[in-house]
């Protein structure tokens, strides 16, 4: 049976939370399914090894070029992060952060001849770039995940939104494109029978938005 990779949370690792100087700060990172790197002879454990590894050496001011591990033992995909350590909210750094990989990588065309890279602390180096030579760097999509820090009482904002479903064009670009049917938002009126002494009156928004996430509950498919 061919081995297969553990996949482990992208949350933890990650450099983005407050900025060197405690204030808040903005991470990202941007993943592309048609820029990878392949080794058939790369085992299940070493290919895992290589997540979160740079590139080619392909780093700059706030952003890096790093792996990112698939089921696949031996496949890998490209993923540029911005360090949210570095970049405060609102800073504008971002953006320069951002426009300066995407330049990098334009310059540098990594698939054309030879078509190779070393992966930083990679048992299976070198490796092999498996994007179409006639792919325009300025053509690639990338779908980007942004962590930033954010009150309770604007995530249970979002995910009201969410439930009201409103038309594309009135949708919040932070509110995702699709209803999230399996979950519960949990409200005001959950609290009319004042259980355990909570006055139904006093639960603000922050309140319901840390049951909601302390205490998960799953709706329940609707039968056809």
């Amino acid at each position: 049976m061919r081995e297969r990779l553990s996949i482990y949370s992208h949350i933890s690792d990650q450099q983005d939370g407050t900025s060197a100087d405690g204030t808040a700060g903005i991470g990202a990172e941007f993943e592309n399914f048609a820029f990878g790197f392949v080794n058939a002879k790369c085992n299940a454990e070493d290919t895992n090894a290589a997540r979160k590894q740079i590139v080619a050496e392909r780093t700059g001011l706030s952003w890096k070029l790093t792996a990112d591990t698939t089921a696949d033992p031996g496949k890998i995909y490209a993923e540029y992060i911005l360090n949210g350590a570095n970049i405060k909210v609102g800073s504008g750094d971002g953006a320069r952060a951002g426009k300066a990989w995407a330049d990098a990588l334009i310059t540098w065309k990594p698939w054309d001849p030879p078509s190779t890279v070393d992966i930083a602390n990679s048992n299976c180096n070198p490796w092999t770039i498996n994007t179409p030579r006639t792919q325009k760097p300025e053509k690639l999509p990338w779908f980007p995940q942004i962590t930033t820090p954010m009150p309770l009482e604007a995530l249970y904002s979002l995910m009201k939104e969410n439930q009201a479903n409103p038309v594309p064009d009135q949708r919040n670009s932070l509110d995702g494109y699709n209803v999230v049917y399996s979950l519960v938002v949990v409200k005001q009126e959950y609290f009319q029978s004042n259980k355990n002494g909570i006055d139904q009156s006093k639960v603000t928004d922050d309140v319901l938005d840390f049951v909601l996430w302390s205490y998960p509950t799953p709706k329940p498919p609707v039968k056809s």
